[in-house]
């Protein structure tokens, strides 16, 4: 009877040794993820960062260029422009209505 529980305690203790082992794997492997999702969230953020200034540099450097003769609101809007500063060279067709 003394041998079967010695046997017994033995299995039980290698099966916390594997089950504890298991969990510190695991638990590596969640903080390997979580650091490269940080990263990639980083990473994300900075290149929406990098389009938003270069979006907004083009659109002020179009607005802005002489050579564009339509008014602000014509060159932000198109034919949808209700609100138009002469001068004005903006496609009679598609006057203000």
């Amino acid at each position: 009877m003394a041998d079967k529980i010695g046997e017994t305690t033995a299995s039980a203790a290698v099966i916390g040794e594997v089950v504890a082992a298991s969990f510190n794997m695991l638990e590596t492997r969640v903080e390997e993820m979580t650091n490269q999702a940080q990263h990639l969230s980083m990473d994300l953020s900075r290149h929406h960062a990098r389009r938003r200034s270069s979006k907004s540099r083009t659109r002020a450097r179009s607005l802005s260029d002489p050579s564009n003769t339509n008014c602000w609101y014509h060159t932000r809007f198109v034919n949808k422009a209700r609100k138009c500063v002469k001068p004005r060279s903006f496609s009679e067709n598609f006057k203000n209505r």
